[in-house]
């Protein structure tokens, strides 16, 4: 998976991403910065927790800002803290409540590795589902750029 061609990937859809979601191979785990910078946001609506809690940190380091809002709030649930501390910053604008809720339930504790340049792009509505888990687990850096 990890070897198709980036440009390609402007044409996955959200039923091809619902596919990867029940792969027992993994393929997410494959997945490069270039591919997931050319997925429309509609197609990230396929995007589960089962390929979102096995993408790496550097897949999410292209994301288009436009297209982050788009993944399920279960799907967040699943990221892994470096996952989450590797997403393009920019696209955090669109961060919205039932994301920000999701991730202070994940017991993977990604809030930690949240990064100060994701945080000062939140909106400030979006701050209203960062509840216990999250909050707790926020960096002293973090909170520093909201």
């Amino acid at each position: 998976l990890g070897g198709i061609n980036a440009t390609a990937f402007s044409a996955i859809t959200k039923l091809t991403f619902e596919g990867l979601n029940g792969n027992s191979n993994s393929p997410c785990t494959k997945l490069q910065a270039p591919q997931f910078q050319m997925v429309n946001a509609t197609a990230l609506q396929g995007l589960k927790a089962g390929c979102a809690g096995d993408l790496s940190e550097t897949a999410l380091s292209l994301i288009h800002p436009d297209a982050l809002h788009e993944i399920d709030a279960g799907a967040f649930g699943a990221f892994t803290a470096d996952a989450t501390g590797g997403i393009n910053p920019a696209a955090f604008a669109g961060i919205q409540i039932p994301q920000f809720r999701s991730l202070s339930q994940n017991s993977n504790s990604p809030c930690g590795s949240l990064q100060p340049a994701q945080m000062k792009a939140v909106n400030a509505t979006a701050l209203q589902g960062l509840t216990g888990g999250c909050s707790e687990d926020l960096s002293a850096t973090a909170l520093s750029e909201i």
